[in-house]
């Protein structure tokens, strides 16, 4: 073919077609990244042209599909976000890409992704051609999970709390007994055939859907309002709650209907009504919490907290006092602290333990507003006055039952004043089964629950859009909500070793994993290849990614003890991204212990010591790398500190936890500058990468003070942080009075330095 021709061709291409390639490609390279299937992309597409969407929900789409924001952690040559162009991106383009997100919004929160690829799947074989079913079902799956990460911000779990808790008032204000089945999850055979005959509705105006009941009630209204508030009609108990433009779609709860069921009806016309059969939901209740609903970070643990007890028969009024009673719970732990139950002093303080003051000086100098602003945004502002952590627990305990007595509990071990109050823990002769099913105990498991993850969000620094999951897993069991618990067993008078109980589970080591559990449950899940011998042993998070959004904390942004002092994490909306893939999970590399049989012994303790930089580190390396055989996939972070020749790989987890357990100095009135003089010859200056973090080198542990030169080196200050020492931070305190001090509370390790230097 000659030049001229071929010109020919390539100008006669028509601006359409120029247009689809360039879609194509587009789709092509966000799959590719995404790990999705473009015909999945393209046959959700076509299902949702099925569906008219419409309200204030959908008009927000385009913004929300589309974004871009990013996070990067420079030193890790990785970042927090979300790809420019990716999966969710294509569809946000036509009407019927974005209804099909909303439908993909909604499934992903209520199943796991194989659940939500079945839905889809079943639904496409029922309103698609088949020249446009080309997916199967865990492809489907894919793309739902993918575009629901990143509509999670919309906060699936916040509307469907508020719109339980709107049912709920209706009847209480009634005074009609509240249906517990009004926010179940319903079953995924229920949700194919409700979305094939919404589908009917909106195509066809001489159609109308119609619900009746109460079960799943509220699911059903959430799902409709996102989808199409403007054709939806809501009546409770034969009262208008909500009037749309048409009533395309009828939702009418009232128990009197039961059991459960919708079906469509064609109105009336000329000819006989052509009433289709109904779809009659069966099967028996399941009252676990739906453990895929999201939540947007503002509001997260009020909506579960609604959601859960609406399986109780307690007033919206009286959840509300519970919400505010779990708050002032939350507030006060963090406000008095000090509580024999939570630190140890003394001789008997152990490593990895909250320093003195424990979660006020963990949140810094202005830990009263932190936790009532961290409170306010996620469950509720605490109240003005705030009693001890005994005195508000006892309200909380009191608000509780008076909600469901602990004379209803069939297992009789509620009401037992003898029985040991460790809920979860029943011994005979209580029957195991009878003891899970009492209402006093999973009431009990909600409050516990909600109070713990309440105090690890006090340590939270959220990007507004980030998206968490359901915080209710693991309800009832007593290592998710230890304080709760061990506090019930009493004063620490009554048992001396309450205090050991208490602080071998509420620890830094505790609430370091506690925040990352939010984004993304541990729970020893990696699986580890025999061929990778360095990450065997068990591995430390510094970082969890899932769902939507990551959570870690900002000295893996900044490794440093910063000034003024405070711990915070940060949840940023997005997933972890390293090179082309995505990653769950940052887990770090064990240190290489020193061996105290071949460390020899160190030379002898110099006069004199002046303070200075000469323990300090020549540089800091952090790597990462694919870890094989994980599931989740994880990356595996390598921490080296290099000072002259000499190198040493150090774990940065152990570092947080250990900079989370770090005592500081009371401040003296001398200079920060001035020498000590080593009279007693038991203090031995080191640097940072000699530091001892795993073993003592000397017999008599208590005798033997090692000193960190790292005065004015925040970065070495924060490395030679460990959990497996009692240490004690100089701050602004010379070293004679930090080296009393740490005689005087038997440390055996004070870093050099003040945060001010």
């Amino acid at each position: 073919m000659d030049s001229s021709a071929l010109q020919a061709d390539v100008v006669g291409i028509t601006s359409a077609a120029i247009t689809s390639l360039e879609a194509a490609r587009g789709l092509l390279q966000a799959t590719s990244a995404d790990d999705v299937n473009p015909g999945a992309v393209l046959q959700a597409q076509a299902l949702g042209s099925c569906f008219h969407a419409n309200g204030p929900i959908v008009s927000r789409l385009p913004e929300l599909l589309c974004r871009t924001k990013s996070v990067r952690l420079e030193r890790l040559a990785c970042w927090v976000g979300w790809a420019k162009r990716d999966t969710p991106d294509f569809p946000s383009k036509t009407a019927g890409g974005r209804s099909a997100a909303l439908i993909c919004f909604a499934l992903g929160a209520l199943f796991t992704p194989d659940k939500c690829g079945h839905i889809l799947h079943e639904v496409s074989t029922k309103i698609l051609p088949e020249s446009e079913q080309t997916s199967g079902i865990t492809q489907l799956g894919r793309v739902c999970a993918c575009v629901h990460d990143k509509l999670g911000c919309l906060g699936f779990g916040n509307y469907l709390a508020e719109h339980v808790t709107r049912l709920r008032q209706c009847y209480f204000e009634a005074g009609l007994d509240c249906p517990r089945d009004l926010a179940d999850t319903p079953a995924e055979d229920d949700v194919q055939a409700f979305l094939v005959c919404l589908r009917d509705a909106l195509q066809d105006e001489t159609v109308m859907l119609r619900y009746s009941g109460t079960r799943c009630a509220a699911v059903w209204m959430t799902l409709v309002l996102l989808l199409c508030p403007e054709d939806v009609r809501i009546e409770v108990n034969r009262e208008v709650i909500h009037a749309g433009i048409r009533d395309t779609v009828m939702l009418t709860v009232d128990p009197a209907l039961s059991p459960a069921s919708f079906r469509t009806e064609s109105r009336l016309s000329k000819g006989s009504p052509d009433l289709q059969d109904n779809h009659i939901m069966a099967g028996a209740r399941d009252r676990a919490f739906n453990a895929n609903l999201s939540f947007k970070w503002e509001g997260m643990l009020a909506s579960q907290l609604r959601i859960a007890l609406a399986d109780f028969d307690i007033s919206v009024r009286s959840c509300a006092q519970i919400q505010q009673c779990i708050a002032n719970a939350a507030a006060s732990f963090a406000f008095n602290s000090e509580d024999a139950r939570l630190i140890e002093k003394g001789p008997a303080k152990r490593e990895n333990s909250f320093p003195v003051g424990a979660l006020k000086t963990l949140l810094g100098p202005t830990h009263v507003q932190v936790v009532r602003h961290n409170l306010e945004q996620v469950l509720r502002e605490p109240s003005n006055k705030i009693g001890s952590v005994d005195e508000e627990f006892e309200a909380l305990s009191d608000m509780v039952h008076s909600c469901v007595s602990p004379s209803v509990c069939q297992s009789k071990i509620c009401r037992d004043p003898h029985a040991p109050l460790f809920h979860g823990w029943p011994a005979l002769p209580y029957d195991q089964q009878t003891f899970n099913e009492c209402s006093v105990r999973r009431l009990w498991a909600v409050v516990e629950r909600v109070v713990e993850v309440a105090l690890c969000c006090l340590f939270v620094h959220a990007d507004p859009e980030a998206t968490l999951r359901s915080q209710m897993d693991h309800l009832g069991h007593w290592w998710w909500a230890p304080v709760i618990r061990l506090w019930r067993m009493g004063p620490v008078d009554s048992d001396p070793h309450l205090g050991y109980r208490l602080t071998s589970y509420v620890n830094p080591f505790y609430l370091h994993n506690g925040i990352l559990d939010m984004v993304d449950m541990w729970n020893g899940r990696h699986r580890l290849d025999n061929r990778q011998p360095d990450v065997v042993r068990a591995l430390s998070r510094v970082c969890s990614s899932s769902y939507g959004s990551t959570v870690f904390p900002t000295t893996l942004q900044a490794s440093s003890i910063s000034c003024p002092w405070s711990i915070q994490y940060r949840p940023v909306s997005g997933r972890l991204h390293h090179k082309s893939e995505q990653y769950n999970h940052i887990v770090s590399l064990p240190s290489h212990a020193l061996d105290p049989t071949k460390a020899g012994s160190p030379p002898a303790p110099p006069p004199t010591i002046s303070p200075s930089g000469s323990g300090e580190h020549g540089s800091l390396s952090m790597t990462l790398r694919h870890v094989f055989g994980s599931e989740p996939k994880s990356l595996s972070l390598r921490t080296i500190i290099r000072r002259g020749t000499q190198s040493v790989e150090v774990d940065f987890g152990e570092i947080q936890v250990g900079f989370m357990s770090l005592e500081r100095a009371e401040a003296c009135s001398h200079s920060i500058h001035e020498s000590f003089e080593n009279t007693e010859g038991d203090v031995w200056p080191t640097s940072v990468n000699e530091l001892p973090r795993d073993y003592n080198r000397f017999p008599n542990k208590s005798s033997k003070i090692w000193l960190a030169l790292t005065h004015g080196n925040a970065e070495a200050q924060f490395l030679s942080c460990s959990p497996r020492r009692r240490q004690l931070f100089q701050g602004d305190c010379c070293i004679g009075c930090a080296i009393t001090q740490a005689r005087s509370g038997e440390y055996d390790t004070v870093i050099g330095g003040s945060t001010s230097s």
